[in-house]
């Protein structure tokens, strides 16, 4: 019995550590959290993202402005976009897209995996495409150097990028504004040196105070050991909407990264405490009998 005891105890411990470690390593795995590492591969460095109100109508001037404004203690990164409903016309093709707004260095945080051309500098007029939107203007995924017109603008195409089978696109605030529109800001996010910890969330303050509604994530604290026992003790306010932030694809998928890291690291602990229970009373069955032995021998 007791070496049953034992062996409950190590396999109890072994799945703990195993599911422990699949889990930091879940977490973690989101590209867009990792901006700072990719930018600082030797640490120090972290990321804060602030995320708008659709309502709130936060220009990304404004938020462009308030970025340079702030005390990072030195070198940083940054971007900011938006998203809205276009439709793009190449000759007599046209289609309806998702369009992205882009601004900093919005490409080298986000990443999408370019499957012809590359992404546009600062440079307005330009535009990249997902694979989707590509076929159906152009019959042709390897379109770099066509244009496409954009509400009365005609842009030329730097790249076309992987999808999941929806038309998008993907243009700057100044070609957006180019174009005769206009669209708010929905996030910033923001790479800089850490010096101590949420260092850049305090930083980033004026970013977040330039609306009431708004939504900090901070990398890659939330995503430590303690970050995500604190998540998992907030899953259940999670998951109730108390605020009017739509977040973007990438920070939903970090989000729901996130939460089953953190049920899943919750799960492990349950185990690590299975196991000392066991091994406490199995070694309290030691003790026991080596006491009576002890005392029946005397």
């Amino acid at each position: 019995m007791k070496l049953r005891g034992w062996i409950t105890a190590a396999v109890c411990a072994a799945l703990g550590a195993l599911l422990c470690v699949l889990s930091l390593r879940a977490s973690y795995s989101v590209a867009f959290c990792r901006a700072w590492e990719r930018w600082s591969p030797d640490g120090g460095y972290a990321q804060c993202a602030v995320y708008f109100s659709a309502t709130d109508g936060i220009g990304a001037d404004s938020v462009l402005n308030t970025v340079n404004s702030c005390d990072f203690g030195g070198e940083y990164i940054y971007c900011y976009g938006g998203e809205a409903d276009a439709v793009l016309s190449a000759g007599r093709n046209n289609t309806a897209v998702k369009l992205t707004l882009t601004g900093g260095e919005w490409f080298f945080f986000v990443r999408p995996r370019f499957i012809s051309g590359c992404a546009y500098g600062g440079e307005p007029g330009r535009i990249v495409l997902s694979e989707t939107a590509a076929w159906k203007l152009f019959g042709a995924a390897d379109v770099a150097g066509l244009a496409v017109t954009l509400g009365g603008a005609e842009l030329v195409v730097t790249g076309v990028v992987d999808d999941d089978g929806e038309a998008e696109a993907y243009v700057s605030f100044d070609t957006y504004h180019l174009a005769g529109l206009d669209v708010c800001a929905l996030y910033c996010a923001v790479a800089a040196p850490e010096p101590h910890a949420g260092a850049v969330a305090a930083a980033t303050e004026p970013v977040a105070a330039l609306a009431a509604d708004t939504v900090t994530a901070n990398d890659p604290e939330r995503f430590g050991a303690a970050g995500l026992i604190k998540n998992a003790a907030s899953l259940h306010d999670r998951s109730r909407r108390e605020n009017a932030v739509a977040f973007p694809g990438f920070e939903n998928d970090a989000r729901a990264a996130l939460d089953l890291a953190s049920a899943g690291f919750v799960i492990s602990l349950a185990l690590f405490a299975v196991s000392v229970a066991i091994a406490a009373a199995n070694a309290a069955v030691i003790i026991k009998n080596y006491r009576i032995d002890k005392a029946y021998r005397k």
